[in-house]
C-alpha cells in the first residue's frame, strides 16, 4: 500500500487533490495506508517515517509565495530516500524546466489548470503506476524492512548503521546521503538481514561501508580494574562499545564501533593488558 503525502497551501486545491485520490481509489485497486494533507513543508518532513517506493509525494511548487519552495522539499526528501516517488502538482508550468535541474527525478507534473476529468486523469495515472511498481522496483541489492508500523526499502550499500532513537521505540537509520527514523528494534533489524552487524545492542553497522579496520590498539594499566560503561563514554565519547567477546590467545577483545563521519566506520579492537 501506499503512503500518500500532499503539500498544498491552498484549502481548495487541497480538497480537490484528496478527491481526486480518493476517486482514483475507488475506481482502481490503488490502496493506501494514509493520505496526509500538510499546508507547511516542516509538518510534512516530520511526518516521514518511512522510506521506500511505497512513499508517494504530491507537492506543490509555491508554497506561502515561495516560488520554488517545492522543489527545495523535493530535494530534501530525494536526499532522505532515492526511491519515494514525487508528483509537483502546480499553476507553475513554466518550472517543469527548472525541476530537473534539481535532480528529484519527479515522476510527473500535474498543472492545477486542467479541466475536473483532466485532472482527475492526471492523478489516477500517477498512482496506478506507483502502486502497480511497488513490487517491481527493488533494487536486488536493496534493503528491506517491513513491519506493522514500518517500510523500509534502501539500498544496502547506501546503509552506515541503525541505531536506537532518543524517541521511545525508534529506531534512526544513517545512510550516506541523509539519515530516517521509524518505529522498530534494533535487534529485529540485526535479524532482517543477514549482512548486517550487531556491534552493540543499541547499534547495528553495515561491514561492507567499514573502511578502516585497526587489528590492536593496546592499552596498558598499572593495575586491573572493572571499568564502567559510563566512564569509558566519557573517557571516549562518540564510541559505541559492544560487549560481545571472542578469545584470541587466551586474551578477550570487546570490539568498539567508532562513527568518525557519514560515510566511515571504524572498528576499533582494544586490548586490555
Amino acid at each position: 500500500m501506499l503512503n500518500i503525502f500532499v503539500l498544498e497551501d491552498d484549502f481548495f486545491q487541497q480538497s480537490r487533490l484528496e478527491n481526486a485520490i480518493r476517486q482514483c481509489v475507488e475506481e482502481t485497486s490503488v490502496r493506501y495506508k494514509f493520505l496526509e494533507v500538510f499546508g507547511k513543508p516542516n509538518q510534512l518532513l516530520e511526518s516521514i517515517e518511512e522510506a521506500g517506493n511505497h512513499q508517494f509525494f504530491f507537492l506543490d511548487i509555491e508554497i506561502k509565495g515561495e516560488e520554488k519552495k517545492g522543489m527545495e522539499i523535493a530535494k530534501e526528501i530525494r536526499a532522505r530516500d532515492p526511491y519515494a516517488v514525487i508528483v509537483f502538482v502546480t499553476t507553475h508550468s513554466e518550472f517543469m524546466p527548472v525541476t530537473y535541474r534539481y535532480r528529484v527525478s519527479a515522476l510527473d507534473f500535474i498543472d492545477k489548470g486542467l479541466e475536473d476529468s483532466d485532472f482527475q486523469k492526471a492523478v489516477s495515472d500517477v498512482l496506478v503506476h506507483a502502486f502497480e511498481n511497488i513490487d517491481y522496483t527493488i533494487a536486488e541489492n536493496s534493503f528491506i524492512y517491513k513491519t506493522e508500523t514500518a517500510h523500509i526499502q534502501v539500498p544496502f550499500s547506501d546503509i552506515l548503521y541503525f541505531e536506537t532513537s532518543s524517541t521511545i521505540h525508534k529506531v534512526i537509520l544513517k545512510t550516506k546521503t541523509g539519515q530516517t527514523e521509524f518505529y522498530g528494534k534494533v535487534s529485529d533489524i540485526a535479524k532482517a538481514d543477514e549482512r548486517l552487524y550487531q556491534a552493540h545492542r543499541s547499534c547495528v553497522v553495515n561491514p561492507l561501508n567499514i573502511s578502516v579496520l585497526i587489528t590492536a590498539v593496546l592499552f596498558a594499566f598499572v593495575h586491573s580494574y572493572e571499568i564502567s560503561l559510563s566512564f569509558w563514554s566519557a573517557l571516549f565519547p562518540g564510541f559505541l562499545f559492544s560487549w560481545i567477546y571472542y578469545k584470541t590467545n587466551h586474551l578477550k577483545y570487546p570490539i568498539v564501533a567508532h562513527i568518525l563521519s557519514n560515510s566511515i566506520v571504524t572498528i576499533l579492537n582494544v586490548i586490555s593488558v
